[in-house]
């Protein structure tokens, strides 16, 4: 079963304790987000992920040829 409260409410809700000079109160998803903390500034998603251009990159292969029993074979090695 779930519940679906919005931040406003929660913080509304949230007693007004001090817990002490620098103290304060946040909440975490199961996953790790945070979801209410007095410093939060949210960051649009995908900044900061470096991208990856594969097409500037060019493959390392060698290719080299084996004989067995009198055939030809080209063999590819990446790496």
């Amino acid at each position: 079963m779930g519940v679906d409260v919005s931040l406003e409410d929660i913080k509304r809700l949230t007693p007004r304790f001090t817990l002490c000079p620098n103290g304060y109160y946040f909440a975490i998803d199961p996953n790790g987000y945070v979801l209410l903390h007095p410093n939060l500034q949210p960051k649009p998603i995908g900044v900061g992920i470096p991208t990856i251009n594969l097409r500037k990159r060019r493959p390392n292969v060698q290719v080299t040829v084996n004989e067995v029993d009198s055939r030809a074979f080209k063999l590819a090695k990446s790496g």
